[in-house]
């Protein structure tokens, strides 16, 4: 056990944004899970099931990450734990391996359909619950770090999700069963959680860490500017998520493979950005308008160009992909420059996003249609494009950006 010890801290010392990768992995499993490509069966046609997870997965990691705020000494101090985040990748990696057996061509055949469909949001809430839980973890790495080397590891870990997402479909599609998924794509499912809890592990093998500040763990230590912004999140996370959930049983491989080459070349200026001279000016206040208008533009669109539907319907996915990654560097800067509990912060912004993530996908999968049969498809696309306007340009504005950064008293 000594000599596994040694190994570690050595592996963190040669490679030290090792821990900090947690981030890649926790983002690749989301992302393999919400694509289907790694655990569909080919008689899942319909999306329904994808649907079903990523609604399941995104409410309980948000619920779990906002009741987090009402007990925060005691997360703090369970997350800070070795082998917190073993624990959370081992459950998450364990709700993977429910929603794998309970497949068409495995268990379902064998029992009645209310134990398979219990199981299966059993194992959607254990895959959430996990990486919710390491995501806080994240949460406190990225807060103890200055600016420049938020944005270095957070373009780290978009090369993280790439590399899994093209070794996954350019792996071997043999599968143990026909007709079944993938063996490589189940082994990343089940694997990738695990793996994103174990980087987080690493982090207490890392050296001269930034010197422990006291933190405050009371709300009222954050302004007003920043649950206007959790607004935002919520309502831009609902919109873009309904939008690509409405469209995702007929979205095809080469339209996503595209999308993960522009999600790695984004990871490749911000990383470029961060190591230059500019890396400690890059305004995110003009970052966030220009993805906001955007968005907007592209929402409003939707419904004018019929052939290129999936594919507007992809790069609107993309914006909600560019939204989270300065979000997360975002939520950094606030615990960094106002020394406040990663907990609070994290557990609130990242909840809500991941809050509207799952409330977006079940209103994009169940209801969107019927809204659409009521007022039109045009004028339906048309008041979500006016409500992200809104929410974007009234409620959170690009100077509340300076407010929000403001130092404290």
């Amino acid at each position: 056990m000594a000599e596994t010890k040694n190994f570690m801290a050595k592996l963190v010392r040669a490679w030290p944004a090792l821990p900090y990768m947690a981030l890649g992995a926790l983002l690749a499993s989301v992302y393999i899970a919400s694509s289907g490509t790694a655990w569909l069966s080919d008689s899942e046609i319909n999306g329904g099931n994808l649907s079903v997870l990523t609604v399941t997965m995104s409410l309980s990691a948000g619920g779990l990450m906002l009741l987090s705020t009402f007990a925060v000494p005691r997360v703090r101090s369970w997350l800070e734990r070795p082998t917190a985040c073993l624990w959370a990748g081992a459950v998450s990696s364990l709700g993977a391996l429910i929603v794998i057996l309970i497949g068409p061509y495995y268990l379902t055949p064998m029992l009645p359909y209310p134990v398979i469909r219990s199981l299966f949001f059993i194992g959607g809430i254990l895959f959430g619950v996990g990486l919710g839980a390491i995501a806080l973890r994240c949460g406190q790495l990225y807060g103890a770090l200055p600016p420049r080397q938020v944005i270095l590891y957070v373009a780290y870990s978009q090369f993280v999700v790439g590399a899994s997402f093209f070794i996954v479909l350019g792996s071997p599609a043999w599968a143990p069963v026909p007709g079944g998924p993938s063996l490589a794509g189940m082994a990343a499912f089940v694997l990738l959680p695990l793996a994103a809890g174990i980087l987080a592990s690493f982090s207490r093998h890392i050296e001269q860490p930034t010197p422990t500040l006291v933190r405050d763990h009371s709300r009222r230590s954050l302004p007003k500017s920043f649950w206007k912004l959790l607004a935002v999140v919520f309502v831009f996370s609902c919109i873009v998520s309904s939008v690509y959930a409405s469209t995702v049983a007929v979205s095809s491989i080469e339209t996503t493979r595209l999308v993960m080459l522009a999600r790695m070349l984004l990871a490749l200026v911000l990383a470029v950005v961060a190591v230059g001279i500019e890396g400690d000016r890059l305004n995110f206040g003009k970052l966030y308008s220009v993805v906001m208008v955007a968005s907007v533009a592209l929402v409003a669109c939707l419904p004018l160009v019929t052939v290129l539907h999936t594919v507007l319907a992809q790069v609107v996915s993309l914006s909600s992909v560019v939204f989270e990654l300065f979000l997360w560097c975002i939520l950094a800067f606030i615990v960094f420059q106002r020394h406040t509990s990663a907990v609070i912060v994290f557990g609130y912004g990242y909840g809500a996003y991941q809050l509207g993530n799952g409330i977006g996908w079940l209103f994009g999968s169940q209801l969107v249609g019927t809204l659409f049969g009521a007022v039109g498809e045009v004028f339906a696309y048309m008041i979500m494009a006016l409500i992200v306007l809104a929410c974007a340009f009234l409620i959170f504005s690009e100077r509340e950006f300076d407010r929000l950064f403001a130092p404290g008293e």
